[in-house]
């Protein structure tokens, strides 16, 4: 495996393989219900940028995506609804937002 100073997988890492082999298996309407969980919990809405396909997360106010890209498009909620797949560095960067939201809510 490759120096990774974010700390984030790489693409080829054995997690990120384990991850997609594992949503291989997840039906996509309870893979739409974890993302929408996550969005909810971090404070995130789901978005398209004109890079690519995946939906990724963005803060309600930015226009940028939590992995630094341009925020196309607010996907509604007919959209959000079909969501199964979504960009793996903002999947990351949510899971930690969430986290860090709910040591915080704990600690207050």
């Amino acid at each position: 495996m490759t120096d990774n100073p974010t700390g984030s997988p790489t693409e080829n890492s054995p997690l990120i393989a384990a991850a997609r082999a594992f949503a291989s298996f997840v039906e996509p309407g309870d893979r739409n219900a974890e993302i929408a969980q996550l969005g909810d919990r971090a404070g995130l809405v789901l978005v398209h940028s004109p890079d690519d396909f995946d939906p990724h997360f963005a803060r309600p106010d930015k226009g940028m995506t939590v992995c630094a890209q341009q925020v196309y498009r607010v996907l509604n909620t007919e959209m959000a609804a079909r969501v199964s797949v979504l960009c793996t560095a903002c999947e990351t960067t949510a899971q930690r937002i969430a986290t860090d939201a709910g040591a915080t809510e704990r600690t207050v």
